[in-house]
């Protein structure tokens, strides 16, 4: 039942062509549902109650040891009139939006069953207290309001009741809009006025089509039943029937309904899944620059990546609720068809319908499964390329350490040098301090070296003295240096032909540490990280060996070793290889 009390709430004049008396309203929609469900909006709504005495709100109680509960005027309501089980649920909501512009009395009937199927149900009983001939008529332009409100209302109403998951499904497919999804229009009134007896006058194009089309959108068809004269009109988005025989053609209407409102929601789904489509496509776009070197764009990437991959699983289970509940709504149909109009049933094509829509879910499923596929594909190309930078990465903390090693060795070695320079020095000041403390003393030497005659030869001989010290010194600086055992780092490129088989069976009898492949569209690039031991079991050095398996290529041998004496170490690991794997220019 809705009423529009007021005369003063629409300001604008309106141009009124058609009326229509005894207006009822029908509103379906298509909510992905099961039993189970279905059978936990009733528990929230105590539909297993014997008397629904309780009242259910959103609102806090801040006096509760008080036996009043004061709500606002405009508290919506949901009472349960009959239930099955699982199999459906039927409730009557009362409606009052403080934000109406229109001041009106809104109580609806809904219809939930199992399948997924939902009906809201109203007739208008007044609308500004208009009566002519004995019964209240009203305007298409007016009855398009109130059919528009009832269906911002019933999805706002709706969305309180359904589960976390289906409000979940319905907002990926509405693509964050829920509140305006669409529903199909179902109208059947008494009376039409003017009343032609030729139906295809309304198909004027003009102001009579023109008022049809803001209620059913586009007129496809006008069609009237010969035997009672009911007048059908069939639109994209609605269906009109004029019939005194409203009982007749209920249940053909509600079903032609539930077939028009799935075909709405497979829209909006395959919609959704071309957005999809994009998604992926633009990831795909940020992990090629990653191929090329741009790793800023991977978080991105990532983002969309998972964002794509949570609407593709909700999309996913969608379909799987679509062909359960459509495998239900097709025998229904069979139970049901024979009690309904032929001539109206023939005029909107049900069966045909009914299959294409069957089809149609069918090839939806072949779409998620392309998706699956592109989905998979991304994940493991992005996770290769998060991969390849990690490990860039790493490869270049590890040089940056052993070049560190190398610079703190060779401040070891500066330092060392320092040292020998600071006790020469030491030598000399403490030869001065004596000086200066005993003063110059005199040896037989020293008058032998104030005679102009040897001058000139003590002076070489001291300069032969400083040389053999500093000679003495060096030699012995490089035996303690030749006693350590210091790191070294060589990198060997060989960059030569030579079978994988015969590398790998090398390998086979190695003390391997870890192995990181590289798959990439014009190299397989492998790195392998072994031990080396002497024949008593000694660690002698850590060995990279990296080559290329798809070119057949040895790259570059690395010898991380703490030796005395490297370069045997270097030809050893050489004449190992060069043994196990023959390798060719």
């Amino acid at each position: 039942m809705t009423e529009l009390l007021g005369d003063d709430y629409i300001k604008d004049d309106l141009l009124e062509s058609i009326k229509l008396g005894n207006v009822r309203i029908i509103l379906s929609e298509l909510i992905p549902c099961d039993r189970n469900t279905l059978e936990s909006i009733g528990q929230k709504l105590m539909s297993k109650r014997t008397l629904h005495g309780e009242f259910v709100t959103m609102l806090m109680d801040h006096f509760p040891e008080s036996t009043t509960f004061v709500s606002e005027p405009w508290c919506n309501s949901v009472r349960v009139v009959d239930s099955l089980g699982s199999d459906y649920l039927s409730c009557e909501a009362s409606m009052q939006d403080p934000d109406d512009v229109v001041e009106q009395e809104e109580v609806i009937g809904m219809f939930f069953s199992h399948e997924g199927h939902v009906i809201y149900g109203a007739q208008i009983t007044r609308i500004y207290d208009r009566v002519e001939n004995g019964t209240p008529q009203f305007s298409l332009d007016h009855i398009a309001r109130i059919v528009v409100d009832l269906m911002n209302d019933s999805s706002l109403l709706m969305d309180t009741l359904i589960t976390h998951h289906q409000r979940r499904i319905i907002d990926c497919i509405f693509k964050g809009t829920p509140t305006s999804r669409y529903k199909f229009v179902g109208i059947i009134a008494d009376i039409i006025d003017p009343h032609f007896d030729d139906v295809n006058d309304y198909a004027d194009g003009e102001e009579y089509q023109n008022e049809m089309e803001q209620l059913i959108d586009n007129l496809q068809l006008v069609h009237k039943n010969e035997e009672d004269g009911t007048i059908a009109f069939i639109g994209d988005a609605g269906i009109i029937i004029i019939t005194k025989e409203s009982e007749k053609y209920e249940l053909l209407v509600t079903f032609y309904s539930l077939l028009k409102s799935a075909e709405i929601f497979i829209d909006s789904l395959f919609h959704r899944l071309e957005l999809l489509w994009d998604e992926l496509f633009q990831a795909r776009k940020l992990i090629e620059k990653t191929s090329e070197g741009d790793y800023s764009v991977i978080t991105r990437a990532q983002n969309i990546l998972t964002e794509a991959t949570a609407n593709f699983t909700i999309l996913n289970s969608t379909v799987s609720y679509l062909d359960r509940g459509f495998e239900l709504i097709y025998e229904r149909w069979h139970q049901i068809k024979d009690s309904t109009n032929t001539s109206l049933r023939n005029a909107i094509q049900i069966d045909h319908s009914l299959t294409s829509l069957l089809k149609r879910i069918n090839d939806v499923g072949l779409v998620l499964q392309s998706l699956s596929s592109e989905v998979e594909g991304l994940q493991t190309l992005l996770s290769t390329q998060i991969e390849q930078q990690m490990r860039r990465v790493y490869n270049a903390l590890r040089d940056n350490t052993r070049s560190t090693s190398e610079v703190i060795r060779a401040s070891e070695r500066t330092g060392d040098a320092l040292n020998v320079i600071e006790l020469i020095l030491s030598g000399s000041i403490a030869f001065d301090i004596i000086v200066a403390i005993v003063g110059e003393y005199n040896t037989p030497l020293s008058a032998l070296a104030m005679n102009p005659e040897f001058q000139f030869l003590f002076f070489f001989l001291s300069a032969l003295m400083w040389l053999i010290i500093v000679i003495i010194l060096k030699k012995g600086m490089d035996w303690i240096k030749s006693r350590v055992e210091r790191n070294h780092l060589v990198r060997i490129s060989i960059n030569m032909k030579c079978d994988p088989e015969a590398i790998e069976e090398f390998l086979s009898k190695k003390d391997v540490i870890s192995m990181d492949e590289e798959f990439l569209v014009d190299r397989e690039t492998v790195r392998v990280l072994y031990n080396m031991h002497d024949n008593n079991g000694v660690h002698l050095a850590a060995i990279t060996l990296t080559y290329d398996r798809k070119h057949k290529l040895l790259q570059e041998v690395s010898i991380d070793a703490q030796a005395r004496d490297i370069e045997s170490l270097k030809k050893r690991v050489l004449d190992e290889l060069s043994k196990a794997i023959e390798c060719h220019e």
